[in-house]
């Protein structure tokens, strides 16, 4: 069934009500409210959870093959902001790389997807410079995981390879 406007509104009446009466504590569930509340009041109530969710970074090195088709070994930073939405990079690559990122990203947050936005960016003799493929997916999952549990990935260890949705890689 569609909503029409005033469905919306009031089932977002009933979002209203049902969240003052037990805000969350969870600082990325009130971050994710924050995206539908309006009522001025309970955003106000909502705005102190959420201000503790930090953006959460992880690095991992990948290997990738630029437009020439020379490969390398890059370091990939992962950015996840609580509440945010997409996934983004300013890094210039071919539409099977932003595809194969999204896949990795979908993939590693599995039923979090929705809680976060993800931004993504290369570093090292890479950065700036246009890539292709879907190699960087492996990379991009791992990097975007260890974000999201707040871990280290050995400097040590590269990764290359394209992640379904499903996981698979």
């Amino acid at each position: 069934d569609r909503l029409d406007g005033a469905n919306v509104i009031s089932t977002l009446g009933a979002l209203h009500r049902e969240l003052r009466e037990e805000l969350p504590k969870d600082p990325l569930l009130a971050a994710s409210c924050l995206t539908v509340v309006q009522d001025e009041d309970l955003r106000s109530l909502l705005e102190p959870i959420a201000a503790q969710a930090r953006p959460l970074s992880a690095r991992a090195r990948a290997l990738v093959t630029d437009g020439a088709g020379q490969g390398q070994v890059v370091e990939l930073l992962v950015e996840l902001s609580p509440g945010g939405r997409g996934v983004w990079t300013v890094q210039p690559c071919s539409d099977e790389v932003r595809l194969s990122v999204q896949l990795a990203v979908a993939a590693a947050l599995g039923t979090e997807a929705g809680r976060f936005g993800m931004r993504w960016q290369l570093s090292g003799p890479f950065a700036g410079q246009r890539i292709r493929g879907p190699s960087l997916g492996l990379a991009a999952a791992v990097a975007t995981r260890a974000a999201r549990e707040e871990r280290i990935v050995p400097a040590s260890w590269a990764f290359t390879g394209s992640v379904e949705l499903d996981g698979r890689l």
